[in-house]
């Protein structure tokens, strides 16, 4: 490197479009149902769809049983708009299902960290992290997917085991 030839460039990479939120898991881990938020009460087909969400988990098992699960609240031939995504699946797969996901067509994916740091989808309103086993810095990734375009406001919400919360 030169230091003649080098250019700073200082950018914050604060996005202000993003509003944190951390929430107690309610129900039992596994049946998933503090996920149920994503498709809301009373939704009606017709209707305009729910909000681009992502979901993060970091077991693949867990995951595809998350999206099964999310998928019972709606009519069985809606089940499409929401996949899973991770390390396993075919790059047809991934990028058919990213193409659909851009398009509006799905809804929401249920991913690992193979949906991609370097993805850069200006229009997901939520990413939601299911019980974490990783570190601030990749947590902080993940919730980087959203918002994008800082035209929209979008929400990161960590669902974290009511036990690391104080109730006194």
């Amino acid at each position: 490197l030169r230091p003649s030839q080098l250019e700073h460039i200082i950018h914050s990479n604060d996005q202000p479009n993003i509003n944190l939120v951390v929430r107690p898991i309610e129900h039992a881990l596994e049946s998933y149902n503090d996920l149920a938020f994503l498709i809301p009460e009373g939704w009606k087909e017709g209707g305009p769809p729910p909000k681009k969400f992502v979901v993060f988990m970091d077991n693949t098992t867990h995951m595809e049983a998350a999206t099964k699960a999310l998928c019972k609240s709606l009519p069985p031939h809606l089940c499409d708009k929401i996949k899973w995504f991770h390390a396993t699946m075919t790059n047809g797969y991934c990028n058919e299902n990213l193409k659909s996901f851009r398009k509006g067509e799905i809804w929401g994916l249920f991913v690992t960290d193979a949906f991609g740091m370097g993805l850069n989808l200006p229009d997901i309103e939520l990413v939601i992290q299911y019980h974490a086993t990783c570190d601030f810095s990749m947590l902080w990734q993940r919730f980087g997917r959203a918002g994008r375009a800082l035209s929209i406001t979008a929400t990161a919400i960590f669902l974290v085991k009511s036990g690391f919360f104080d109730t006194a």
